[in-house]
């Protein structure tokens, strides 16, 4: 499509608009925000004191009121998509002193970028943390002065679109910035890259919690392209390619972060904005209308590769150039993003403007095989991964949408809006560790690359690549991941707490031999402590007491009181093994953990699920070190089985002497075995081998790449499985008597 039919398809969508229509002024949705930096800004950085400005000619040529510090001749995308809305252009919020708008507001910042030093070598500007600071200070305290209540405030929050076009800079204004930052001598590109995706996710998950649900996040466009870089360094063919690529790392992690925020916060619509698909009108100007896609078309400082020179007079013919200036698109190119955005299938993904503002979310839950989010969202943000066939089906525009349409409507009429049980409690060690041991001094950590390799936040301190067991349950469920005790989140969250601690176990001193963890003791004492302190806040009693027995509450935990105890793991040595034989150890643990089943009957759970032991004789840290035939050690896994043999009894037990209460167990060991011993069967090339590179066959080596194909291994670590392990037994769990008996998680929440 050139840059003219652009500008037709945008005028026709203009006048079909309600606006029109209706005769009067009837907003297609009830304001319009805008985060950023200089793609967006329409003069915030006016009022600031850096030399990033553009309020002055040639800037705003063909702008109805000439300059006011948008970095183009003429309109910006989302000068496009307020008039599509039939809103006014958003008011910079530095423009407003005091003032209040309904109808949205920019609070983008030329030259800023994700992390707060970005862009600071050109003077002062709005960092995105806190133009989601100024956007709280709007929805606290303007909003709430205008509308009637707080209902009101949630729901034109929640019918608003949002526009996030941010991290050119973190690049060009950092990363590339070697003379002013030493970025590039700390990360490496894909470090640096996740490092962006981290501090994103935070923001986003901000800007959820301030009332945001229809978000739209532009990519980083082909920045190697741009005249600063292109014309200053020695490159075969049009683009520097090495930059290209360093930008690839980011633009190649921000789909599945965008996915997976969609698909854990409820109500929520993340889209992404291909911005670097610009790259084709580059690449081939004359298919977009264009005659010149290389040089800019104002006199621009630094021999045509900056911004542009004040009062000097631009080319004849900006609509057909790709650049204004050495940085920044013409209007006609805004114009073409914006027409693709607001009505194609290309630009904007999984839904254009048009759906996004139709679109009224209901619940989506579960990464299923059957009705699998990634089935739905993976091939809309360009994942490839799994079935080679699906992809290649799945990369028709075609077979996405209606694909798409026919998922949402089996979510719509099989999920309730409402999650399936109010809130889910984790209790445990690493396996469904989340977070805590970020918090304490110990060596049992994973908050460091490459853990977190394929989740969407990054490096979280889950022992895995992505996302564990809980993960996976809190989905299917329809809740929020539950934050970590000990993180800011955790006391205040409502929809569950994770208490697990990495090398924690049954007895208490379990542990200690790295450092301080939270027995489980600790985090039936932490649990206590949020519902005396923290729930009574939110909550009446009675209130409190039906909320905790209709929550889930999952129990991962006694590995480590073999690996790290009995078997000496850490240190080489085990005073316990000479204490306890096998039996009577298993007996000990046994008797502990009955205490404290107990103990959490009296906090108020009711619907339990305790996992037994992982088969640890088949982890990558035992046959790697101990002699043995077969695929396991089996004379580990012999010392687990007694434990094992114990629990079905104890839980059996709990059930018929504690009113109200159920007992459910989590056959981790059978599961874990079949698919070892059947590997294909499941998708996996290697059961034996750890994806990660590991210092003592155990933990991952910091910093180190990993293995290209997470997805084929069941182990990640040393002893810790990979996100399709956990996804596979989750989805089991659900569904599945062999693996959680006697009820299945389905059977337990309709209890």
């Amino acid at each position: 499509m050139n840059i003219i039919m652009s500008l037709l398809l945008f005028i026709f969508l203009y006048l079909i608009s309600p606006k029109i229509i209706c005769g009067s002024i009837v907003p297609l949705a009830p304001a319009l925000y805008l985060f950023g930096d200089s793609l967006l800004d329409s003069g915030n950085n006016n009022f600031l004191p850096t030399i990033a400005k553009a309020n002055y000619l040639p800037y705003g040529s063909n702008f109805a009121i000439g300059p006011t510090g948008r970095f183009t001749n003429g309109r910006t995308v989302a000068d496009f998509i307020a008039e599509y809305l039939g809103l006014p252009y958003p008011p910079p919020y530095l423009s407003l002193k005091g003032r209040i708008s309904l109808s949205g507001i920019n609070y983008a910042s030329g030259s800023c970028g994700i992390l707060p030093e970005t862009g600071n070598i050109l003077g002062k500007c709005i960092t995105l943390s806190e133009q989601i600071n100024l956007f709280e200070r709007t929805v606290e305290t303007n909003l709430g002065e205008k509308l009637k209540n707080r209902n009101e405030v949630c729901d034109h929050l929640s019918k608003s679109i949002y526009i996030v076009a941010v991290g050119s800079n973190d690049y060009i204004n950092n990363y590339l910035a070697t003379k002013y930052y030493d970025t590039s001598k700390l990360y490496q590109p894909h470090i640096f890259a996740q490092l962006l995706i981290h501090k994103l996710s935070e923001q986003f998950q901000r800007l959820y919690k301030l009332g945001a649900r229809k978000i739209v996040m532009f990519g980083i466009g082909p920045i190697g392209c741009t005249p600063p870089i292109s014309k200053t360094q020695l490159h075969k063919g049009d683009c520097l390619e090495e930059t290209n690529q360093i930008v690839s790392y980011f633009n190649e992690r921000l789909p599945s972060l965008l996915s997976n925020l969609t698909f854990t916060l409820p109500h929520s619509s993340f889209v992404l904005g291909h911005a670097y698909s610009i790259l084709d009108a580059f690449t081939n100007p004359s298919t977009y209308g264009l005659t010149d896609a290389k040089s800019p078309c104002c006199n621009a400082l630094e021999n045509g590769t900056a911004a542009c020179i004040p009062l000097t007079k631009p080319c004849m013919n900006p609509f057909e150039h790709f650049f204004w200036d050495g940085y920044h698109l013409t209007e006609a190119m805004y114009s073409y993003i914006a027409s693709a955005c607001l009505n194609g299938n290309k630009v904007c993904t999984p839904l254009n403007i048009q759906e996004l503002v139709k679109f009224s979310k209901q619940s989506l839950s579960f990464n299923s095989e059957s009705l699998s989010p990634f089935l739905v969202l993976s091939s809309a943000y360009g994942w490839k991964r799994g079935d080679k066939k699906m992809e290649k089906m799945m990369k028709s525009n075609t077979m996405f949408a209606l694909l798409f349409v026919l998922i949402s409507n089996l979510f719509a009429t099989i999920y309730c809006t409402q999650p399936l049980a109010p809130a889910l409690y984790v209790f445990g060690d690493s396996l469904v560790d989340n977070g805590n041991n970020n918090w304490i001094p110990d060596v049992a950590k994973s908050n460091y690359y490459p853990y977190g390799s394929n989740f969407f936040a990054g490096p979280t301190g889950r022992f895995s690549n992505g996302k564990n067991l809980v993960d996976f349950l809190a989905e299917y469920m329809g809740l929020p991941y539950p934050p970590p005790y000990l993180s800011k989140e955790g006391p205040s969250s409502l929809t569950g707490i994770n208490y697990a601690s990495g090398a924690a176990g049954i007895v208490e001193y379990t542990g200690s031999q790295v450092g301080v963890v939270l027995p489980l003791d600790e985090q039936l004492a932490n649990f206590q402590m949020t519902i005396t302190r923290d729930l009574p806040i939110h909550m009446t009693q009675s209130q409190i007491s039906e909320h905790l027995s209709k929550a889930i509450y999952l129990l991962s935990i006694g590995n480590n009181d073999y690996l790290i105890n009995y078997l000496g793991a850490f240190t080489g040595v085990s005073p316990t093994s000479t204490v306890y034989a096998p039996e009577p150890f298993a007996d000990l643990l046994i008797n502990t953990l009955e205490k404290q089943l107990q103990q959490l009957y009296k906090l108020g759970a009711r619907k339990i699920i305790l996992n037994d032991l992982c088969p640890l004789g088949c982890t990558p840290m035992y046959l790697k070190t101990c002699p043995h035939k077969g695929a396991c050690v089996d004379e580990i896994n012999a010392l687990v089985q007694h434990f094992n043999k114990r629990l079905p009894s104890m839980l059996q037990r709990l059930s018929s002497t504690l009113t109200g209460a159920v007992f459910v167990q989590g056959n981790i060991y059978a599961t874990a075995t079949e698919i070892i011993l059947n590997p294909t069967k499941y998708g996996f090339s290697d059961v034996r081998n750890q994806c990660c590179e590991t210092s003592f066959n155990l933990m991952c080596m910091p910093l180190k790449t990993p293995c290209s194909d997470p997805q084929e291994k069941f182990f990640w670590d040393g002893a810790h499985p990979t996100e399709a392990t956990y996804s596979i037994i989750a989805k089991r769990m659900v569904s599945d008597k062999s693996v959680l008996t006697p009820f299945t998680l389905q059977e337990l929440l309709q209890l």
